[in-house]
């Protein structure tokens, strides 16, 4: 494998692209050095964290974009999937199932724009986030510019440099 590799995905908010979505990611997932049981988490991962864009950030409303940028390192896969839609609070993300996951969060910017109907949505299950942070090894979210980003790396090694040079 070479040292990294970088691909983008840009889908429409639409459940019946999540298949094609996952295509992708179960490609790019085979490259790493993990078993078939790890490579199908963070498919399953991926997969969840486009499902919950497309139903709760954008309502199940088609036509908008998700952008999903897919890199490989020699240490780590990470995903950034990235909307314009409403955006999850702090508070929401601190409480859901009473699990703090802001220690796992490079930076969060409460948008007064995020409704009570938008964090009731989120809140229906908050399997999703559950799943993904069960599977995945970091999880950070940034909602700024208009835009929300979330973050999921996967690590195949204990270094956790993920890509960045060695300061050994």
């Amino acid at each position: 494998m070479k040292d990294h590799r970088k691909t983008e995905l840009t889908l429409e908010s639409d459940l019946r692209n999540v298949p094609a979505a996952s295509s992708v990611i179960r490609s790019f997932c085979s490259e790493t050095p993990l078993d078939e049981t790890a490579r199908y988490q963070i498919e399953l991962s991926a997969v969840e964290a486009i499902t919950n864009v497309i139903k709760h950030s954008y309502g199940s409303a088609p036509g908008h974009k998700i952008s999903v940028k897919l890199s490989l390192y020699a240490d780590c896969i990470r995903f950034q999937i990235t909307d314009t839609g409403k955006a999850i609070s702090e508070a929401f993300l601190e409480k859901l199932n009473g699990r703090d996951f802001s220690h796992r969060t490079e930076k969060i910017i409460e948008d007064p724009a995020v409704t009570e109907e938008a964090e009731e949505a989120f809140h229906e299950t908050g399997r999703g986030l559950e799943i993904i942070d069960s599977c995945m090894d970091e999880i950070a979210y940034d909602s700024s510019g208009g835009a929300n980003t979330l973050t999921i790396t996967r690590f195949f090694t204990n270094q956790r440099t993920c890509g960045q040079a060695s300061t050994v």
